[in-house]
This record gives C-alpha cells, sequence and structure tokens, in this order.
C-alpha cells in the first residue's frame, strides 16, 4: 500500500481514494471508501483503453457478467462505470497479500495448506464458469490470501482486454508460466484453460516457482518468455519435488497439454473430497501469512484514520454491505454494475439506526422504519462440510455454516434461505436464534433473512475511551437472551483480549471478562447461569475456563489437555471433557460444574479421533463424533454407567440436536446430510 501522490484522484466516481494498493497492464488500482463507509478495490482503468471504443463495450459486458459471480472465494463487483470518461469497477477488499508475495516472503506452502487452496481455488473457479465466464489468468498474483480461504480477483478482465493496444502491441495477455497451452497457440479459452493455471498456481504456492521455469537466464524478457512457453506446449511440468500422493497425480492431471485429458472443477472437488483435508478451525494459512494479513488490516485501519474522511453525510448513510448488493443486483442491467462466504474479511456496517449507550457499545434494533432485506437467491447454495449447524425453534428447518450462512427445509432436501453476507462465526439457540459475527459487529436474527436482524457493535465513540473491537468466538443461549463473544482492539480477535457478555434486549454488555490466555470456543450452560471458554491446544496444554454469567466472575479453571472438546449435560450440572495428554493418550472425564473436580470417567474409545461431543436431549447419553477427514465413525456412552453401548454410527463433527429431543444432524463424509432418529436410524438424507 502506497501513499496518493500529486497525480492521483481524490474522487473516482462517489469514492474517495485512500491509498494505491497497486498498478498493472490495466490500470492503477487503490483502496477507497464508499459513500457508506465501506472500503473497497477500485480499478481504475488505463487512459490509453478508456480512449478504445471496443474496449469499453467488451468491458461493460464482461462487468455485468462478473457482477453475477457468487461465491466464498471471489470477492464480489459492488460497483463500476464502463461509460465514465475513465472506465472503473470497485471490488471487495480483502487485507491480504497475494500469494505471489506470501510465498515469496515466506517460502512455499505445506500440506494441509496445499489442499485448502486447491479447493478453495476449485470453488472459485466453478463459481466464475457457473456464469460463463472464464477467467484466462488465473496465477499468483491473482489470488489473494485471507482466513477464510483464497480468493481469486481479476476474473472477467482478461477477454475485455483482448484485442486492445495492450494485446495489439505485442503484449499478450496472461502469464507465460501458468497459461494453458491452447491459449498460446490462439485457440478458445474454456473452463478446462483455468484448470491448466490452477495446477500451475497451485504449484507454485507448494515449490515456491511455476511448474513451467526457465531453463536458462540467456537473453532479454522476450526470449525469456519464448522459453517459457515452448516449455508450457511441449515440457514436462516439474513435479518431482511435491510429495508422492494423491494431490500430486491430480495435479499432474490438471497439466495436460490436452485439455480434453483434464478434469473439470466438479471432478477437482469430488477427488479432493476423498483426501484427507484438515478442518479450518485452527486457520489454514502458515503463521507468517496471517501476520502479513494483521498488518495490512492494520495498515488499512490507521490509512482510514490519516485520511479522517468521515463527514456526517457518509456516517449517517451507513446502509449494510449486504442490502447495497441486492440494490446493485436489481439495477445491474440499468448501471453496468455488479460470496462473499467463509470468512473471514467481509466488509460490513451498521444496519439501520442505531442506539448508543454513552460511552459504551453500540446496538442496533429493528425500527419501524427499516427496511427488509429482499428475497435471497437460493440458485447457488450447496452444501460442503460444516462448522456449525442448528435447528429452528419448530425443527421444521437446519441452519448451516460453511462457508455461508444457509437454511433448509431438512424434510424435503431444499435450500430456503441463505443471509448475506457471510459471517466469519455462527452460534445457534436451541431457541432457533441465529448468531453471526462479523469483524466489526454481532448480528442476530430470530427468523428467515428477510427479517431484520439486531446488531450489536462494540464500537466505542467517545475521545477518552475510544475502542473499536474486532470479533471472534461467538456463543449464545438457549433462549437467546444473553450472547457472548470474544473481541479484541489489536485486529487479532481469535487471539481475542476480552470475553464480552451481552444482554440482547438492553443491547449492552454486561460483563467484560479480561483473559490472560486465548479463548477460541464458548459454549454456555444449557440453563445460562456458566459461559465455558478454552483454547484448542494443540501445541500447549490448554485450560476451560468458567465463568458466572451474571458477574463475569471466574468460577472454575480446568486443564484441558492439549485438544480439550466438551459437552454440557442437560441439567447444566456434569460436563464431559475430552482429555488428550502430552502422550497423544485420550481419556473421557466427567466433570462436576459445582465443584470443578473430577466426577468419574467415560469408558475409552478404540478410535481416538474424536472432534465433537454432545449429550442426548435426556441426558442420558454422549454422541462422539469424528471429523469428517478423518477415519473411523460415532460411538455412544451410557451417560450413568460410562460404558459404550454403540459403535459404527453415522455420527460426524458437527452435530445438531432436534428441539423434540428425538432427531439429531450430522454430515457424512460424501457430503450427504443426514438426519437420524433416537434410534441412530438415518430418516432423511440429502445433498
Amino acid at each position: 500500500m502506497e501513499s496518493l501522490t500529486s497525480v492521483d484522484p481524490r474522487r473516482i466516481g462517489p469514492y474517495r481514494s485512500l491509498a494505491r494498493l497497486g498498478a498493472g497492464g490495466m490500470g492503477r488500482v487503490y483502496l477507497a471508501r464508499s459513500p457508506d463507509g465501506h472500503l473497497c478495490a477500485l480499478k481504475v482503468v488505463k487512459e490509453d483503453l478508456a480512449h478504445d471504443t471496443d474496449f469499453r463495450a467488451r468491458f461493460a459486458r464482461e462487468v455485468r457478467v462478473a457482477q453475477r459471480v457468487r461465491g466464498p472465494f471471489t470477492p464480489a463487483v459492488v460497483d463500476a462505470a464502463p461509460d465514465a470518461s475513465i472506465p472503473w469497477m470497485a471490488t471487495e477488499y480483502v487485507a491480504g497479500p497475494t500469494l505471489a508475495e506470501a510465498v515469496t516472503a515466506g517460502g512455499p506452502f505445506r500440506e494441509p495448506s496445499l489442499s485448502i487452496l486447491t479447493l478453495g481455488l476449485t470453488r472459485a473457479l466453478a463459481a466464475v464458469h457457473d456464469v460463463g465466464l472464464v477467467h484466462r489468468d488465473l496465477k499468483p498474483g491473482n489470488v489473494l490470501l485471507s482466513p477464510r480461504g483464497p480468493q481469486v480477483i481479476d476474473f472477467g478482465i482478461a477477454k475485455a482486454v483482448e484485442g486492445t493496444v495492450l494485446t495489439r502491441t505485442g503484449q499478450a495477455f496472461g502469464t507465460p508460466a501458468y497459461i494453458s497451452p491452447e491459449l498460446v497457440t490462439g485457440a478458445d479459452a474454456t473452463p478446462r484453460s483455468d484448470v491448466f493455471s490452477l495446477a500451475g498456481t497451485v504449484v507454485f504456492a507448494a515449490l515456491g516457482r511455476p511448474p513451467f521455469p526457465i531453463v536458462s537466464v540467456g537473453g532479454g524478457p522476450a526470449d525469456r518468455r519464448a522459453q517459457v512457453l515452448r516449455s508450457v506446449l511441449s515440457g514436462e511440468p516439474r513435479l518431482d519435488a511435491l510429495p508422492e500422493g494423491p494431490l500430486r497425480a491430480l495435479l499432474a492431471r490438471c497439466l495436460a497439454k490436452d485439455p480434453r485429458e483434464r478434469p473439470d472443477t466438479a471432478e477437482i472437488e469430488h477427488e479432493l473430497s476423498s483426501m484427507s483435508l484438515t478442518p479450518a478451525e485452527h486457520g489454514w494459512l502458515p503463521p507468517l501469512v496471517t501476520d502479513q494479513i494483521e498488518l495490512r488490516a492494520e495498515e488499512s485501519r490507521r490509512t482510514q484514520e490519516a485520511d479522517g474522511t468521515t463527514d456526517s453525510q457518509e456516517k449517517g448513510s451507513r446502509r449494510p454491505w449486504w442490502r447495497r448488493r441486492a440494490t446493485l443486483a436489481a439495477t445491474a442491467a440499468a448501471t453496468a454494475v455488479a460470496v462473499a462466504g467463509a470468512c473471514t474479511l467481509v466488509f460490513t456496517g451498521l444496519p439501520f439506526g442505531t442506539h448508543e449507550t454513552p460511552g459504551g457499545p453500540t446496538s442496533t434494533h429493528p425500527s419501524a422504519e427499516a427496511t427488509s432485506p429482499s428475497e435471497p437467491d437460493l440458485s447457488s447454495v450447496r452444501l460442503n462440510p460444516p462448522y456449525d449447524m442448528g435447528f429452528s425453534a419448530d425443527g421444521q428447518t437446519l441452519y448451516v455454516f460453511d462457508l455461508e450462512l444457509s437454511a433448509w427445509d431438512w424434510n424435503e432436501g431444499e435450500p430456503v434461505d441463505r443471509y448475506e453476507p457471510a459471517p466469519r462465526n455462527t452460534g445457534f439457540g436451541a431457541g432457533g436464534h441465529i448468531l453471526a459475527v462479523y469483524d466489526d459487529r454481532v448480528q442476530m436474527w430470530d427468523g428467515d433473512s428477510t427479517t431484520v436482524p439486531s446488531s450489536f457493535t462494540g464500537e466505542r465513540e467517545s475521545e477518552t475511551d475510544g475502542r473499536i473491537f474486532q470479533y471472534g468466538t461467538p456463543a449464545i443461549t438457549d433462549d437467546g437472551t444473553t450472547f457472548a463473544v470474544t473481541a479484541a482492539e489489536d485486529g487479532r480477535p481469535y487471539k481475542g483480549e476480552v470475553v464480552q457478555i451481552w444482554d440482547v434486549r438492553a443491547g449492552e454488555v454486561t460483563a467484560e471478562i479480561q483473559l490472560d490466555e486465548a479463548v477460541r470456543e464458548l459454549r454456555f450452560t444449557p440453563d445460562g447461569s456458566l459461559l465455558l471458554g478454552w483454547e484448542h491446544g494443540e501445541f500447549e496444554p490448554a485450560a476451560v475456563h468458567v465463568w458466572a454469567v451474571d458477574t463475569g466472575d471466574p468460577v472454575h479453571r480446568i486443564d484441558g489437555g492439549y485438544r480439550p472438546k466438551i459437552a454440557l449435560s442437560p441439567d447444566s450440572r456434569t460436563m464431559v471433557l475430552l482429555y488428550q495428554a502430552e502422550n497423544s493418550d485420550t481419556s473421557y472425564r466427567l466433570i462436576d460444574l459445582d465443584t470443578g473436580q473430577l466426577s468419574g470417567r467415560l469408558a475409552d474409545l478404540d478410535k481416538n479421533n474424536v472432534c465433537d461431543l454432545a449429550y442426548s436431549a435426556d441426558g442420558s447419553s454422549v454422541y462422539a463424533a469424528p471429523c469428517l477427514h478423518l477415519d473411523g465413525l460415532g460411538s455412544v456412552w451410557d451417560a450413568e454407567t460410562g460404558q459404550v453401548t454403540q459403535t459404527d454410527l453415522p455420527l460426524f463433527y458437527p452435530l445438531a440436536l432436534h428441539p423434540d429431543g428425538e432427531h439429531i444432524a450430522t454430515m457424512a463424509r460424501d457430503h450427504r446430510m443426514l438426519v437420524l432418529d433416537s434410534d441412530l436410524d438415518v430418516v432423511t438424507e440429502f445433498t
């Protein structure tokens, strides 16, 4: 990010430019602020292209199509002006390095980052291809990195540039090391051309170099380009440094010279689903990349503060980002403009009017003047391995948070709702309340997405106590009257400094718990009297903290081992704790929550890959569910005797208990959603 110079525009359409993000063959990219206070990446076309009428027509057409691209790995095109004197396009801003920058600075990626990178790129391309686009220039420089996954940018631009002054002067659009053989020979681009580039991009991430490197360093740029293109056409990709395994074999197929021999994105995703993908709960990126992201987010924040452009009009017109996107979608034909999903670096604001507590947090509640959101588009909703699930109060709807937050009629197996933008984290109450966490706010729905949600933010406006929180991990009580969330002021919400406990009706923080240790999971006891928090502790022993909800005071601190997982009994008196010792031995301990002491044990299991624990509704049984990516099936204990009563059950992380106490939802390894009855027999399944 660079400061603006005297030649840079201060206003571009309705946007105020704040800093330079970069430049390329097509033009410059600026960090800009929208009239309603959101950041975006604004690409301004070069002047020579601006005078090319053919380019303008193609640019307008391609932007209109790109605006329809929806997916968690493709930043949305939110605005554009192809008819302006200097055309421009605005997309969601992702405060992260490109893959090229990350690998250059920190070295190659290792598993499981590579598999998750491949999956994210595959789903990004699938979203692009679904609307009839071909990217044509997928490369490490066009992949931004965020905690939610890779973000593919500049889709729809390559075709607009073809035939312009850039290509007529010999600067063929595309990057030699990643361009497919058919594009080298002048054939038409197809979705499988992008598959070739995808594989090359992943190879770069794995090895720190493209699959077709320059053999000799002599000659000028044209000679080196010709060497690479010859290698792409007739040479073999260098994959020998990759570990042998299914991912290497898959990449080799994607790099086939004949596009007919390459898999399509559906085949790639199917093959990846059979591999062991580590869940993203601990973060998929190398630590150095995570640090880069945090630094860029902080740099963006400082740039906004230094700019100081928060006039009353901008502050008063903050419409929520998802409402803005819905408006853009409805007027795309007239304006020639344009999911967010997993994310994490999404763009959020304060929906509707706000009520401020003096010197304290701000909460937003539905009002008579608030406009209800429009009906969601359900055409592209797909089920992916979920991070969390929950049922509605009447039990008819199953909420699923995977790469986005959606709702399903589980009896019919059909999507019925989508909550936008996709949150970074969720919590579901037994009463059907839906909690969604964004960077700068927590939002709660009591119904479907067409109802106006309550919104809570920790932004404090006073000069003496000006704190802007970023939120991480949530929990909500079964009755929906109280929620808790980790919060941080330094842009590191997953290393939260405090836990805030909120009274939903009052819209204010009732207790703020200062943390000395990192907490990544929170859970209330069923009666709502206690809040538990714990770190995953993969590399250091973790503790389970127990606090009183009404005061925030500590009640117990329980040694949790290296990978604690817990289940809470319906009567709120007992906790099942999965305890893993330093030597990897596991045990299942019963903890009396009145005393914080060990009160018993459950029998050991043959498999130690348990990722979720849950009590049955009547408290008589405890379910153990493995991770989807690991071997093994679910088991059940008798809660009173501690003995294993059933094994080899289709129970997988995460589990969701139906309010009738007779059904439980889970997802199978082949991505079928399963609903089981009280005998743990499958009664419904859908994909």
